[in-house]
């Protein structure tokens, strides 16, 4: 079984979920087609716990699944992207269901996140964590633990779920540093973590090249953990993110962005 979550989901309840090739989210009918269940639960929010509050609502619809008899409770998989790929990274860290989660473009670090100037035009994040979809309700040097607590970054210590991670490098939703962060902290702990990162793309990718290429290794990533088939290399090997033969000066040459971008 796949889980993807957002917020609400049940107003589409009866809403036919048409076969589209998808930069952001898994493809339903792809996953039906081939004796996937697929579950989208709504989320009931509080102030200051959003991401807890995910964990926790997601939780009870899988109980509810898995008492009914649906599912095997050792093959669940977990997919989100934006606010759904912050839920990702999140319950990676906590004690969880998943046998593998996948987090597109999802917000590791709240404090970060809560300072950043996303477009380069001298704004903030602000407003977005206090009053709107964050759900904080405050900032984070009144409530610091909270921060931390609801961050992923702050407890990849704990990360123990195969985690997929993915994100376009011009992304000015939510910054690509997030998703590099965390993959940064994860590998250093020794993690498995993986992360697939999309030169030029922003939020959700765009070139059809590249919505093709994520569609198969989402369907690889979890035909491996959940269905038991052989893991692709690209999931247990290192790929170089730019060519060796390019040497270093030729890139200086060419970067207008900072060279680990």
């Amino acid at each position: 079984m796949i889980v993807y979550s957002y917020e609400k989901m049940s107003q589409s309840m009866y809403r036919y979920a048409s076969p589209y090739l998808s930069g952001a989210s898994v493809c339903e009918m792809m996953y039906v087609s081939d004796a996937y269940l697929f579950l989208r639960p709504d989320i009931h929010f509080n102030i200051g716990t959003p991401h807890s509050d995910m964990h926790e609502c997601i939780d009870a619809a899988i109980r509810k699944v898995i008492e009914l008899g649906y599912v095997d409770e050792k093959r669940i998989g977990y997919e989100g992207f934006s606010y759904g790929g912050h839920c990702g990274m999140y319950i990676s860290t906590q004690d969880n269901r998943f046998a593998a989660i996948a987090a597109g473009a999802g917000v590791s670090n709240l404090v970060q996140g809560f300072n950043i100037d996303i477009v380069r035009d001298g704004s903030n994040e602000q407003d977005y964590y206090i009053t709107s979809q964050g759900r904080l309700g405050t900032d984070p040097t009144s409530d610091t633990e909270m921060f931390i607590s609801e961050s992923a970054v702050f407890n990849a210590q704990n990360m123990n779920t195969p985690l997929l991670l993915f994100h376009g490098t011009a992304d000015n939703v939510v910054q690509w540093e997030h998703s590099f962060g965390l993959y940064s902290i994860l590998r250093y702990l020794k993690k498995p973590v993986v992360f697939l990162s999309y030169q030029g793309e922003g939020h959700g990718l765009r070139k059809k090249s590249n919505r093709l290429d994520i569609q198969i290794r989402l369907k690889e990533y979890f035909d491996h953990y959940l269905k038991g088939k052989e893991a692709g290399k690209w999931i247990i090997e290192e790929l170089p993110y730019k060519p060796k033969e390019e040497t270093k000066d030729k890139e200086k040459d060419k970067r207008t962005l900072p060279m680990w971008k």
